[in-house]
């Protein structure tokens, strides 16, 4: 397990958080959520989850493996993109879901 799965799973029982690409959901707690907040700049994944958390129990799957795209990582450069993550946490925490611009983060162009 790495270190970010590690994260992760730990945060489940704190601060609940999961990466967009992955993040399941029953149907009644989504339409009870209104899906994503769309006006969030940032971490709206973050954000549904840790709503959704309300609800209904979230939990880390520890029993498939998935593989990611690490484009992202390769062209910001690794120690470049895990400060941004870390500096979109902790802006979350002390400040609330980033409504805003913060820092620079690209979509899409990967």
């Amino acid at each position: 397990m790495g270190i970010a799965n590690i994260w992760l799973w730990l945060n489940q029982y704190f601060n609940p958080n999961a990466a967009g690409f992955c993040i399941f959901s029953k149907k009644k707690i989504h339409e009870k959520l209104k899906g994503f907040d769309e006006s969030l700049k940032n971490s709206e994944d973050h954000d549904y989850v840790k709503r959704g958390s309300k609800f209904a129990k979230f939990r880390v799957l520890k029993s498939k493996r998935i593989n990611v795209s690490m484009r992202r990582f390769d062209k910001e450069g690794r120690f470049n993109l895990v400060k941004k993550y870390i500096y979109f946490t902790f802006y979350r925490i002390f400040k609330g879901e980033i409504k805003e611009d913060i820092q620079e983060y690209e979509f899409g162009n990967f």
